[in-house]
Protein backbone atom coordinates (compact mmCIF):
# COMPACT_ATOMS: atom_id res chain seq x y z
CA UNK A 1 0.00 0.00 0.00
CA UNK A 2 1.08 3.39 -0.55
CA UNK A 3 -0.17 7.03 0.64
CA UNK A 4 -0.06 9.82 -1.24
CA UNK A 5 -0.93 13.18 0.68
CA UNK A 6 -3.06 15.02 -2.36
CA UNK A 7 -2.13 18.91 -2.75
CA UNK A 8 -4.49 21.51 -4.92
CA UNK A 9 -2.56 23.82 -6.39
CA UNK A 10 -3.64 27.13 -9.26
CA UNK A 11 -2.92 26.91 -12.83
CA UNK A 12 -2.89 30.13 -14.77
CA UNK A 13 -3.35 29.74 -18.43
CA UNK A 14 -4.57 32.11 -21.32
CA UNK A 15 -7.77 31.42 -23.35
CA UNK A 16 -8.20 32.30 -26.94
CA UNK A 17 -9.38 35.86 -26.31
CA UNK A 18 -6.51 36.54 -23.69
CA UNK A 19 -8.84 35.85 -20.85
CA UNK A 20 -6.66 34.58 -17.82
CA UNK A 21 -8.38 31.21 -16.77
CA UNK A 22 -7.50 29.50 -12.96
CA UNK A 23 -7.75 25.81 -13.17
CA UNK A 24 -7.81 24.35 -9.96
CA UNK A 25 -5.58 21.04 -9.97
CA UNK A 26 -3.59 17.90 -8.34
CA UNK A 27 -1.09 15.39 -8.80
CA UNK A 28 -4.67 13.40 -9.56
CA UNK A 29 -5.60 15.01 -12.60
CA UNK A 30 -1.98 14.68 -13.60
CA UNK A 31 -2.11 10.77 -13.14
CA UNK A 32 -5.72 11.04 -15.16
CA UNK A 33 -4.24 12.90 -18.00
CA UNK A 34 -0.78 9.75 -18.05
CA UNK A 35 -3.52 6.96 -17.95
CA UNK A 36 -4.98 7.96 -21.00
CA UNK A 37 -1.62 7.32 -23.16
CA UNK A 38 -2.55 4.10 -24.57
CA UNK A 39 0.23 1.45 -23.59
CA UNK A 40 2.97 -0.38 -26.37
CA UNK A 41 1.43 -2.74 -28.25
CA UNK A 42 1.62 -5.62 -26.92
CA UNK A 43 2.97 -4.71 -23.67
CA UNK A 44 0.81 -4.13 -20.01
CA UNK A 45 -1.96 -5.32 -18.73
CA UNK A 46 -4.72 -7.16 -20.99
CA UNK A 47 -7.95 -5.63 -21.89
CA UNK A 48 -9.67 -7.24 -18.76
CA UNK A 49 -6.73 -6.46 -16.25
CA UNK A 50 -6.70 -2.77 -17.47
CA UNK A 51 -10.25 -2.65 -16.88
CA UNK A 52 -10.09 -3.79 -13.35
CA UNK A 53 -7.09 -1.49 -12.91
CA UNK A 54 -8.83 1.92 -13.78
CA UNK A 55 -11.84 0.77 -12.10
CA UNK A 56 -9.72 0.54 -8.76
CA UNK A 57 -7.61 3.61 -9.53
CA UNK A 58 -10.87 5.38 -10.04
CA UNK A 59 -12.54 4.17 -6.82
CA UNK A 60 -9.31 5.61 -5.03
CA UNK A 61 -9.17 8.76 -6.96
CA UNK A 62 -12.71 9.58 -5.45
CA UNK A 63 -11.17 8.78 -2.52
CA UNK A 64 -8.90 10.89 -2.30
CA UNK A 65 -10.88 13.53 -3.53
CA UNK A 66 -12.38 13.71 -0.18
CA UNK A 67 -9.85 12.67 2.07
CA UNK A 68 -6.95 14.33 0.51
CA UNK A 69 -4.62 10.92 1.07
CA UNK A 70 -4.62 8.84 -2.47
CA UNK A 71 -4.27 5.41 -0.77
CA UNK A 72 -3.07 2.62 -4.22
CA UNK A 73 -2.34 -1.29 -3.89
CA UNK A 74 1.24 -1.73 -4.18
CA UNK A 75 0.23 -3.32 -7.66
CA UNK A 76 -1.62 -0.21 -8.61
CA UNK A 77 0.98 2.12 -7.69
CA UNK A 78 3.97 0.46 -9.94
CA UNK A 79 1.06 0.71 -12.64
CA UNK A 80 0.59 4.39 -12.56
CA UNK A 81 4.45 4.87 -11.77
CA UNK A 82 5.79 2.92 -14.77
CA UNK A 83 2.78 5.25 -17.10
CA UNK A 84 4.60 8.50 -15.16
CA UNK A 85 8.22 6.88 -15.98
CA UNK A 86 7.46 7.08 -19.19
CA UNK A 87 5.36 9.96 -20.49
CA UNK A 88 5.40 12.45 -17.91
CA UNK A 89 5.92 15.82 -19.75
CA UNK A 90 9.51 17.27 -19.32
CA UNK A 91 7.80 20.86 -19.41
CA UNK A 92 5.68 19.86 -16.17
CA UNK A 93 8.97 20.27 -14.68
CA UNK A 94 8.84 24.17 -15.03
CA UNK A 95 5.73 23.73 -13.13
CA UNK A 96 6.97 23.83 -9.36
CA UNK A 97 3.90 22.33 -7.71
CA UNK A 98 3.37 20.11 -10.49
CA UNK A 99 7.18 18.85 -10.38
CA UNK A 100 6.95 18.70 -6.47
CA UNK A 101 3.54 16.22 -6.54
CA UNK A 102 5.46 13.91 -9.46
CA UNK A 103 8.34 13.42 -7.23
CA UNK A 104 5.94 13.52 -3.96
CA UNK A 105 4.43 10.40 -6.06
CA UNK A 106 7.31 8.55 -7.19
CA UNK A 107 8.94 8.54 -3.91
CA UNK A 108 6.03 7.40 -1.69
CA UNK A 109 6.86 4.61 0.65
CA UNK A 110 5.63 1.53 1.35
CA UNK A 111 3.16 1.27 3.88
CA UNK A 112 2.98 -2.42 5.80
CA UNK A 113 -0.95 -3.33 7.03
CA UNK A 114 -1.91 -2.78 10.43
CA UNK A 115 -3.04 -6.66 9.81
CA UNK A 116 1.13 -7.68 9.12
CA UNK A 117 1.85 -5.85 12.33
CA UNK A 118 -0.34 -7.48 14.40
CA UNK A 119 0.94 -10.34 13.50
CA UNK A 120 4.53 -9.72 14.14
CA UNK A 121 3.92 -8.76 17.89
Amino acid sequence: MRKIKIENWIEKSTDLDGTIVETETSILNLIKLMLNVPDEQGKGLTGLDQFRTFARLDGAFKVAEKSNILELTEGDWVYVKNKMEKNVPARWGMIPEAAQAIEDFMGAEKQEKKEEKKKDK
